[in-house]
């Protein structure tokens, strides 16, 4: 198949998937404005959405840094127009860097606009994947362009085609974002640019899991310049981690957050967005991904 040819194809599939995934967002935000149990808690729950944990934290910030990491009330989120109460925030504090801007924004803008700007997020994927994968067929293309742009398995009608896309819409969640940050580190990663690649994958790290499923990637796609890339992602944690939690009170809030559930949240619906196209990737690129390591395991 020649290359024109096949670029058509996985615009075809990629279009399909996000158009597909339009109709789940529409779907889902509705349910962004309900007071309910969400995607995962015990129905008798009553809950804001997790985005209240990111707007709530950034606001804390600003004005709180020591509350950045506790449990918000009613009564101190109210007026942020958050109801009944913020979710707790359980990343590391570099992801504030990408939460902050939206205070300009009251709440419900913010969370609405969250879920936009990740939506938009998905044609940058989309041009991400075939610039990583240009050199394999259709098939190989397409499957992992279906499982990053819409993930289509649901247990329930009302989830529509993808309860994984649809709480990730409707709870605003930032796994789009996240999953966003990881591919540009591998497309830099592959273009020989380990500095931004490295800047890049050290963002992505406000939630380790999925980052830490990339790093044989990572290391494969970095390989003869691995050295700076992991060099210049230590910098970026450093940098985006350390001057927040030199704040009074911020580091021992975020131990406290870690031991007492945060370091083993389980994995939700929406979690399977950045992970199972991070496995996908990495299965595609398996034959480089094993040359790599063994050479690394020759010397």
């Amino acid at each position: 198949m020649d290359q024109k040819r096949k670029l058509l194809i996985v615009i075809l599939i990629m279009g399909i998937a996000i158009s597909l995934n339009l109709l789940i967002l529409l779907q889902a935000i509705p349910e962004t404005q309900k007071i309910d149990s969400g995607c995962c808690a015990p129905k008798t729950a009553v809950l804001a959405k997790d985005y209240s944990a990111f707007y709530f934290a950034a606001w804390n910030l600003i004005h709180d840094p020591a509350a950045i990491y506790s449990v918000g009330s009613t009564q101190n989120a109210s007026f942020l127009g958050i109801s009944p109460r913020p979710e707790s925030f359980k990343y590391l504090p570099s992801f504030l860097i990408f939460a902050v801007p939206s205070l300009v924004l009251s709440y419900p803008r913010a969370l609405l606009a969250f879920d936009l700007i990740q939506f938009v997020m998905l044609v940058l994927i989309s041009y991400l994947i075939y610039g990583l994968l240009r050199r394999e067929n259709v098939a190989v293309i397409g499957t992992v362009s279906v499982i990053a742009l819409l993930l289509p398995f649901s247990a329930n009608p009302s989830w529509g085609i993808s309860e994984a896309y649809f709480w990730q819409w409707a709870e605003a969640q930032s796994k789009v974002l996240e999953l966003a940050l990881i591919l540009l580190s591998f497309y830099f990663g592959a273009r020989k640019k380990p500095v931004v690649s490295g800047i890049f994958y050290g963002l992505s790290f406000f939630d380790p899991r999925f980052s830490l499923v990339a790093i044989p990637l990572f290391v494969t796609l970095n390989q003869g310049k691995i050295s700076k890339a992991s060099a210049v992602v230590l910098i970026t944690l450093i940098a985006t981690n350390l001057p927040i939690l030199a704040l009074p009170g911020v580091a021992s809030g975020f131990v406290h957050m870690l031991v007492t559930g945060g370091a083993t949240t389980p994995l939700y619906y929406y979690s399977y967005i950045p992970l199972l196209t991070t496995i996908a990737l990495s299965v595609a690129k398996w034959r480089d991904i094993a040359t790599t390591f063994g050479r690394v395991l020759m010397r």
